[in-house]
Formats: C-alpha cells, structure tokens, sequence
C-alpha cells in the first residue's frame, strides 16, 4: 500500500491536480508524471482532478468524483478522540475509498466514485446527503459533533500521505479500498432515509426570475429522472404510482399537464388507464411546495456564489480567531468586489472601501488580479433592505445593505422597555403602541416611509442619544447615519444617503433655513436617491432612509406651518440621575436585542391597515410640543392680523363672520407692509382664500362686488367666545 497505490485509486491516468506545501498553492500538476517521492514532499493535495490550465477553484475542477469528511473537535471544541471517529465511520458504514491520518487529530476519509457526478451542484447534494448520514450516527452513538462543513468545497486540499508535517509528525496513508458505483451509493442513501430532494437547492425569491425562465422541459424531466426519482425503478408492476410520483414533481417543476403526458408516452411508452397524470394535477395538490430546477448555467452560478459564501464565512471565522495574517493571498481576495470597473475592500461590518487595481496586484500577483473570481465582479450598485433575510445582490448589482448580525430569540427585555417607555409614554399623551409600529415597520416594511421622530428635552441628559444609540444596535451600525446636522446639509450626500436611519443632532432655528428645510422634507418622503459622493459618479438607488432629529430647544427650534404633516414631535423627561443611573445600561440594551426584536417580528401592528401616506394615522402628530411650535412658527405679520381680527370679534359680539378685502387689513396693522405680502400671509399662514362675491364689507359696510376674504368666529376661535361684556361683569 504505497501513495503511488493511493493515487491511482483517486485519479485516472494523466489527471492532474495541485500539490502545495500550503494552502494557498493553485497551480496543477500531472499526477503520472511525479514519483512517489516527489509528491510525499508536499503536506497538501486537493481531492479532485483540476483542469489543465486552470487554478484551484471550484470552476477550475475537471470531474467531481472524490468527496472529503474530517472531524477533530465536538461542538465543545473537545478533541474527538481517533477512536471515536473510527466508530463513528464504521457504524454509519460509509462507502468509503481512502482513509489517511492527518498527523495532527484527525483523519481524512475520501469516497470516490467509479462514476463522476455531473457538476457542482450535484456534488454539494451529494456531499450534505452523506455528511447528514454521518452526522445522524454520531448523534446515535451519544456524541455532540458534527463533521466539518468546510470541506464540501471539490477543489479542498486535504493532507498527503506519507508526507511529513510542520509539526514533525507523519501524515500516514491508514488504509485503501476500491471506488465505489453510484448504485452502491444511493442504496446506502435509501437504506438511511436520505432522500435527494430534501437537499436540492432552493433559490431566495430575488433569483427565481433567473432560474424558472431558463429551464426547459428536456432539463427538468432529466433531473426528476436522474435525481429525484433516481431510486424508483419503472415497471409494469407500479405502473399507476410511478406515473402519479412523476407527475406530481414534474407538476411542482413548472412543467404543463400535456407535456408531462407527452414525457411519460414517451419514457413508459404507455400511460395508466387509471389517469394518474390527472390525479396529479388535480386541485388536492394545489398547495404542493415548487421545486426549482437548475438549468446548467444556473447550476454553475449557485454553486460558484454557494462558495463564495462559504469562503467569506470561513475567512471570518479566522478573522474573528485572530489569524487574518494567513488570510493574504488567495483567500484574500474574498475580501474585495469589483464593482463596475473599480475594485472595492469590504470591513467586516460590510463597508466598501475603494481599492485601487495596482495595490491588488502587490497584495495578490498579477496572475489572481487577472482572475479575480467572477462571482465577485458587479455590474453597479443596487440598495434592496431586507432585516429577516440575506440579499447579497439582484441581477449581479451589488447590495449596499449589510443585515445586521442579531439572530432572534425569545425573551424579556426590560431595560429597552425602559428606555422606550421613556421615548413614548413618560411625557405627553402616551404613545406605546404607536411608536412600537413605528419601529416594527422599519423592520417588517423598511420600504414604507413614516413620519420623522423629534425628541427634544430642557435637559441635555435625558437619553435623546441612548435612543439613537438603541436604533443603531437595531438596524446596523452601517445602516444608520448620527452627526450633527451641519454635517448632513453638506453638499455630498455618500454618507448617508442609503442609510435605513439618519438621526441629526443639535438642530437649531439657526441651522435650518428654506433650502435646509426642504432638504429634509425631501429625505423624509423620497422613495429614489442619487447618491454623490467626491470624485465618485453618481448612483441612483432606491431609498429606504427613516428620520430621527434631536432638540434642546423644543419650542422654537424650527418652523413648522400649520398644513406640515411629516414631524412627530415628542418631549422626552429629565432623568433622575440617583434613580435611573445604571453603568451597564447600554450592555444591557446590546443583550436584549435579539429578544426585541424577536417580540417586534411575532407581534401584530396595532394600526393593521396603512392610515396615510405614512401608515401611521395623522392624529399621532397632534401633540402638544406640534401645536407649540406651530404658533411660535407663524411670522410677525401673523400676529398683528390674528390680533386685528381677534378685536373685531371681541368688539362685535353680535357678529359671527366678517367680510373685508386686503386693505381694511392693510389699514388695520401697524407694519408698512404691501397688499401682496398680506395676500400671501392670509393665504399660507391662515389658509384663507379670497372669492369674489357681492356683499356688505364689514369695515367699511359699502356693499359691492369685489373680492372678499371671509372669516367665521367659529372657525376663528377653537372655543366660543364667552367673555362677558360690561353689563355682564358680576356673572359667576
């Protein structure tokens, strides 16, 4: 048993594949033309024939046959002894081919088919559908483990045997059986109850447009025949239930009751007297779950982003263990996209950086530069927000969304509670459930706009900015934008402008003038964005950005007139430092989260049906700090015509409307201002509107045609008006 022995057994005559002193080897050699000698020299080989002239990677293999298993640790991260994973292979009988010690604390155990699987994707079915038996018996035997996922990858190097490791010990070539049939194979799937179609790849919604519109009928009827029903054999004797089984999963592929009467004549050569192929297609199986068939070209795109995910997953994991410094090189250039023609570094929270062509080159060769994998080439941008699911991209347009890492959980949370209850219930009308919708709706339908959240205090203490702190736990630290808002109404919008959230701090009168006042409206109401940022072409996205603005100064801080509807103004208490300090408040607020928003996505909105423009009923702006600082809004001239008009009804009590034109008003107030600016105040400020009518002026009783502004006491006054005149002044 020699490692000539070995290869023969995993490769066919002049296949080639890599051999490497590391991991990060790429290029292939011919395995018939290296002596035994020269390839124990090398600690690594990957498991599958590459193709000539190309690299190690999952494109680059020429025939998936060989499949790898590994464990070393429980899910305790405890050792598994040698013992313990010899019993467990042996107890599952894994149709195993070769067995070789990794000279550290593991063995590697390779299953090579006699046949090849098609592609890539098959091979992944393939792959989970044994490790799922593996898995299932040592969780039999009273083991908590489960077989290293990280070697599903067919171009995965696994140890040489009869080399010599860093560490001095030998990797020993244990054992060497013969391959195995594919036959041989699916009966072990069949007598563990494993089934091919539990473990076909279902693509999200985002790629179905993609996937059903390229699949043709001849692809699909191969792969029920080949896979899904890969065990059923066709005769006589079942003749009525094979038919049915296949039509019922040709049905769930998309295929048409006709053609799938046309595939059965043709296979069988007869269809069933009893009509199974109606039965199938009859409305009881209306609910039948669809089965996505891959065509080639799809096969190859899931499995090439599969990997692509998988080896950012593993990166991450060696990034977060502190070995990033082996992550140079080719695994290295996981951490970089190309977007469009430019080259990008992504952080580990998501964040591009722009990374120029010539530094890759120094960081990875020319050679991988000029391979840069193409699932990781976009073609632009595109901003899709989705809290409850990962969308990397749509249409090979890049994601600008990072979902943020927390998972779920139930349970209680009473220090968010707390800070809540501070935000919408302490101060004011109470205001829980609604703000609970408020929030619920950024996660559940981040689409939606909603009104912009003011939280204004006297004090400077009084958790305005634990709130948002709260906020950016929630959406993301890349998904959220806090600064001042001298910051925000700059003129590059790139900072912020495919934010979920933009909180701005300090907002004072002094801040916001016409142009800055309509720069906010428009970020609170737009569905569509151009992004520009500094030397950077523009980028149009759409736009998911919610509002929160923070105010010491919660009477005059801005103008707000009286027909706005976008502010939601609330006043937040002055915290009681002796009873509310807690030094692990913020840690505490970090734990709850998961349960949070476990709670947020399982509840029901207390406003189940969209009110308005902003879901939300207009009725929750109506509080008190609104109404405050619309009157402290209105402008000078206001004031002096609200007065002109309040004597005269206090004078003329008898007289419940009046009729007058612009210059018994102009007459009437003390500022020398001219019949358009009092036109335009009477029109915007009081919402009056003049019509032209014949009738008695009440200041000057002439009575002709003209246009007349008309004002009713009762919709003057919010209360009538009950001040007693001067023979009612003893009246209790």
């Amino acid at each position: 048993m020699t490692t000539e022995d070995f290869y023969k057994v995993l490769f066919d005559e002049g296949e080639q594949t890599v051999f490497g002193h590391n991991i990060y080897a790429t290029k292939p050699s011919v395995i018939d033309k290296m002596g035994p000698a020269v390839k124990e020299k090398h600690q690594f080989f990957v498991i599958n024939p590459i193709k000539p002239q190309k690299t190690r990677s999952i494109k680059g293999v020429q025939h998936f046959r060989n499949f790898m298993f590994e464990i070393d640790e429980d899910q305790n991260g405890n050792v598994v002894s040698i013992e313990k994973q010899k019993e467990i292979i042996t107890e599952s009988q894994l149709p195993w081919t070769t067995c070789t010690y990794s000279g550290g604390k593991s063995l590697h155990w390779i299953v090579s088919l006699a046949q090849p699987v098609d592609d890539a994707i098959q091979y992944r079915i393939w792959w989970k559908m044994m490790v799922t038996i593996l898995n299932r018996t040592a969780k039999r035997l009273g083991h908590e483990l489960v077989f290293d996922s990280n070697v599903k990858d067919p171009s995965r190097f696994s140890r040489q045997p009869n080399s010599i490791r860093d560490n001095g010990k030998k990797q020993d070539l244990v054992s060497i059986r013969t391959r195995v049939t594919q036959q041989e194979v699916m009966k072990w799937f069949s007598q563990n109850e494993v089934r091919f179609e539990d473990h076909i790849p279902k693509p999200t919604k985002f790629d179905l447009s993609e996937v059903i519109g390229t699949t043709d009928d001849k692809e699909r009827f191969d792969y029920i025949i080949n896979v899904l029903m890969r065990n059923q054999e066709y005769i006589k004797g079942n003749m009525n239930a094979w038919q049915f089984t296949f039509s019922r999963l040709a049905r769930r592929t998309g295929m048409s009751q006709d053609n799938v009467r046309y595939y059965i004549q043709t296979h069988c050569g007869e269809i069933d007297h009893r009509d199974p192929i109606g039965s199938a297609f009859s409305d009881k199986y209306n609910d039948d779950e669809p089965i996505y068939v891959f065509s080639k070209e799809d096969k190859t795109k899931w499995a090439q982003r599969m990997a692509v995910e998988e080896q950012l997953a593993i990166n991450q994991k060696k990034i977060d263990n502190g070995e990033a410094d082996n992550l140079l090189h080719i695994n290295g250039v996981y951490d970089y996209v190309r977007i469009g023609t430019s080259f990008y570094k992504k952080s580990k929270t998501g964040e591009l950086t722009p990374w120029d062509k010539q530094t890759m080159t120094m960081d990875f060769g020319r050679e991988h530069v000029g391979q840069f994998p193409e699932q990781l080439k976009y073609e632009g941008f595109c901003n899709i927000v989705n809290f409850t699911e990962d969308i990397t991209n749509v249409n090979r347009m890049y994601n600008r969304f990072t979902r943020p890492k927390w998972t779920p959980s139930e349970g209680k949370w009473p220090t968010t509670e707390k800070l809540l209850r501070k935000v919408f219930s302490e101060c004011g009308d109470d205001q829980w459930e609604q703000g609970l919708d408020w929030i619920q709706l950024q996660l559940t339908n981040p689409k939606q706009i909603l009104h912009c959240l003011i939280l204004g205090s006297q004090s400077r203490e009084a958790g305005k900015d634990t709130f948002v702190e709260w906020m950016t736990m929630l959406l993301g630290e890349k998904n959220t934008y806090f600064a001042d808002i001298e910051n925000f109404l700059k003129p590059f919008n790139g900072a912020y402008a495919d934010k979920c959230l933009i909180a701005l701090n300090e907002v004072k009168f002094s801040s916001i003038n016409d142009g800055s006042m309509e720069k906010i409206k428009q970020y609170i109401t737009q569905d569509k964005v151009i992004i520009d940022e500094k030397f950077e072409k523009p980028v149009a996205l759409d736009y998911y950005g919610k509002m929160i603005m923070l105010t010491n100064n919660i009477h005059d801080f801005m103008r707000i007139d009286d027909e706005e509807n976008r502010f939601w103004i609330r006043t937040m208490p002055e915290l009681d430092k002796k009873r509310d300090f807690d030094p692990n408040f913020k840690s505490k607020l970090q734990e709850e989260i998961p349960h949070f928003v476990h709670y947020i996505l399982n509840r029901t909105l207390n406003h189940t049906e969209k009110l308005s423009r902003f879901w939300l009923p207009e009725s929750i702006i109506n509080t008190v700090e609104l109404k405050n600082i619309r009157e402290t809004s209105k402008s000078s001239l206001y004031i002096e015509i609200y007065d002109f008009l309040d004597n005269t009804f206090f004078n003329r009590k008898d007289e419940n409307d009046l009729y007058f034109v612009i210059n018994d008003i102009r007459e009437g107030v003390k500022s020398d201002v001219g019949p358009k600016q009092i036109k335009m105040c009477l029109l915007k400020e009081f919402g009056y509107e003049s019509k032209k009518m014949l009738r008695k002026n009440s200041y000057t009783t002439e009575e002709r045609n003209s246009m007349y502004f008309h004002v009713s006491r009762s919709n003057f006054y919010e209360q009538p008006d009950t001040t007693p005149d001067l023979n009612d002044v003893f009246t209790i």
